[in-house]
């Protein structure tokens, strides 16, 4: 019942166990290494019902208060009951070789009251049409000497400081709405009229995109829009694709191209709700240059010079 779940069905199914163990704190990751999207642990705070902090790097709890520091250096508190979602800051502990296997109990649809209709397949907005192998963008490794290093430290700024293109296609789209000026350049490519919302609140975004009605909205790939958006995403139940490279309109449908595992596919995607919705791989995304130099390129403290 829960297999083929987009990240606002997962979200929902998950929401229905938070809400029957009701716990203080629930942990989940930044993101999967499979989908890379970043979405449902800002959606299963909301659907649960918990106040969000997201990319932490350290916790400090109080009685009645959860204190984290995040990857940009800030540091936010919010009362409990809490969702965090976290780096990998920390190593699981192994179990003692004296511990004993626990019992698991397993939850089905029934077992949490969840509508089936909004689990699984049958209730994820997105769909993937098709996936191909990605045949752009590939990493490679090469060694050079100190004497070529500063030429290739240049060549790679130059080439890796270009934003994703956004290719111009059939500007079908009536209406789009992007949330700040970033998305910009994929909006024109699908439609000629565009309206400009500010980075607000969950809840102040969602009332305004109900109001314009548009066809699509585009989100940022900053931390802060991507957490924004997941959160519209869960209060409207519309469908969100992430980390999209390039979008096409086919009539009134926006179709999304993302890539997926670690960027080896690009996935070719569609939402069934409207406005469809996604976040686009703007300049702040662009690939980091790493260039190292020294004994196996480990760190400074095996004598390494990392420069980015």
């Amino acid at each position: 019942q829960f297999a083929g779940a987009d990240t606002l069905a997962t979200a929902y199914a998950l929401s229905l166990a938070v809400k029957r163990l009701e716990p203080q704190l629930v942990f989940c990751g930044r993101q999967t290494l499979v989908g890379d999207t970043g979405q449902t642990g800002p959606m299963l705070s909301l659907l649960s019902g918990r106040n969000l902090i997201s990319n932490v790097m350290g916790i400090q709890q109080t009685e009645d208060h959860i204190l984290c520091t995040n990857r940009q250096g800030n540091r936010e508190a919010v009362r409990f009951p809490a969702l965090l979602t976290l780096e990998r800051i920390y190593d699981l502990r192994l179990p003692s070789i004296l511990s004993r296997p626990g019992q698991v109990e397993v939850w089905d649809a029934e077992a949490v009251c969840a509508d089936p209709e909004k689990c699984g397949l049958n209730g994820s907005p997105t769909r993937v049409l098709e996936s191909f192998e990605n045949q752009t963008g590939k990493r490679k490794c090469r060694f050079i000497s100190w004497e070529e290093l500063p030429g290739v430290i240049a060549e790679a700024k130059q080439k890796h400081n270009v934003p994703v293109s956004a290719q111009n296609g059939a500007k079908t789209l009536a209406k789009v709405c992007i949330v700040g000026d970033a998305p910009l350049g994929f909006a024109q490519t699908v439609s000629e009229h565009i309206v400009l919302l500010p980075l607000a609140g969950a809840e102040e975004l969602a009332a305004a995109i109900q109001k314009e009605a548009p066809s699509a909205v585009l989100w940022g790939s900053d931390d802060l829009s991507k957490e924004r958006a997941a959160k519209v995403s869960a209060l409207l139940g519309l469908g969100l694709c992430a980390d999209c490279t390039r979008l096409e309109a086919d009539g009134d449908t926006l179709v999304m191209y993302r890539p997926a595992l670690a960027g080896t596919r690009i996935a070719k995607i569609v939402s069934r709700t409207r406005p469809a919705m996604a976040t686009v791989r703007t300049e702040g995304r662009s690939s980091d240059v790493v260039v190292t130099a020294g004994w196996g390129g480990k760190g400074s403290d095996r004598g390494c010079a990392g420069l980015r």
